[in-house]
């Protein structure tokens, strides 16, 4: 049974048809409504050494800013789709970044080649973290990005999200058995990759 908290909360179809009419305020809801789950998707996509060039709020200040203008394209056909569809922007939107890092580095290199690592500022993890806790999140999102969309969606609406499993199913299109399922074995898939899943929340 619904928290009746939840039952008070807008349609995601209503939101969106009211974005598509103009609605700032009804984007803005969308945006909070699924931060938690794309910021996720965000931060097992950032490479190692592109922390601390960006995080995961400029990417979703900025792709979702990208979706805004392009919400009249965007078909609704549940709030898998509408996951889905912001997802790829989001990402895109890392591959970007990554991309323009990568193409400076190359042409720094070629510009200084006489001491090419001299300076040049570190490129380890999130300043405060520590070095085992890095490399525990480089492996996990190492290992998350090998895996089919299917276990990343199902996974990101879980820890992302923290959605209970009724509301995973009801995105997933299935029963909350069924739903809990397909986590359990998309996270046992991760954990055969990393050796280290991140735990599930009760």
């Amino acid at each position: 049974m619904k928290d009746p908290a939840d039952l008070r909360q807008p349609k995601t179809i209503f939101l969106v048809e009211s974005a598509k009419e103009g609605s700032q305020e009804a984007w803005e809801r969308l945006y909070h409504r699924y931060h938690g789950y794309l910021e996720f998707i965000v931060e097992m996509k950032i490479p190692d050494y592109a922390r601390r060039r960006f995080n995961a709020e400029d990417v979703l200040q900025s792709a979702f800013l990208s979706a805004w203008r392009k919400i009249d394209s965007f078909d609704y056909n549940g709030e898998g789709s509408l996951l889905r569809w912001l997802s790829r922007i989001v990402v895109n939107d890392v591959r970007n970044r990554v991309r323009s890092i990568l193409r400076e580095r190359d042409r720094m290199q070629v510009e200084s080649t006489a001491f090419p690592t001299d300076g040049a500022p570190a490129e380890g993890g999130m300043p405060d973290e520590s070095a085992e806790e890095a490399e525990s999140r480089e492996a996990a999102a190492r290992a998350f990005v090998g895996l089919d969309a299917d276990d990343q969606h199902v996974l990101a609406l879980r820890f992302g999200q923290d959605m209970k499993w009724d509301d995973v199913g009801e995105v997933l299109g299935c029963s909350r058995n069924a739903a809990r399922h397909r986590f359990e074995q998309a996270l046992g898939r991760l954990q055969r990759l990393t050796g280290r899943p991140p735990a599930d929340r009760a």
